[in-house]
């Protein structure tokens, strides 16, 4: 998001010695190679439940799925390559940590609607609308049909009625898919 809403996530870096000083300015906990291989599924749990995201040295990426991956992965935790999880040698763990502190992370398993805050009442209007318009634009991007497969967007604040935005996909989609 352009404009940060305040959700701090925890992050957790699993790296060797070579990541490990840089690691500790940035992150919230650092698991090192050595915490790895003695890992308890106990603590492996509480890890799990304490830190939102876990980022990993790609050299370690064996020994992480190995240690913690019967349990972060069916939470969706574990380090991929594809979210920028997975740091490759000679790449900035800092800038991987800022990129997650200021991304949005946005599931969605048994609706087919998708509820998303992104913005707080001390923000002004430009402030709540660009928020808005990237929120739309990665959804509408990722999305299998683009913007076709969106329907109506709704905007409600905490004490108010929702109010519709916008045409949405709603009517002329199906008169376009039909």
């Amino acid at each position: 998001l352009p404009h940060n809403i305040g959700n701090t996530v925890k992050i957790c870096a699993i790296v060797d010695s070579e990541y490990e000083k840089g690691a500790k300015a940035s992150v919230d906990k650092v698991v090192t190679k050595e915490m790895l291989g003695k890992l308890e599924a106990k603590e492996v749990s509480k890890l799990a439940k304490e830190f939102d995201i876990f980022i990993a040295q790609s050299s370690l990426m064996g020994q992480t799925a190995t240690a913690l991956g019967r349990i972060l992965g069916p939470l969706g935790k574990m380090p991929t390559p594809k979210t920028g999880g997975v740091l490759l040698p000679g790449s900035d763990i800092k800038n991987s940590v800022d990129k997650f502190r200021r991304d949005m992370r946005i599931r969605n398993r048994n609706e087919a609607i998708i509820k998303v805050s992104f913005g707080k009442e001390s923000f002004d209007d430009k402030m709540l609308a660009e928020n808005a318009s990237a929120v739309y634009e990665s959804i509408s991007h990722i999305l299998p049909n683009g913007e076709m497969n969106i329907k109506d967007v709704i905007i409600k604040f905490t004490m108010s009625k929702p109010v519709k935005i916008g045409k949405g996909g709603g009517e002329d989609a199906e008169k376009k898919r039909g």
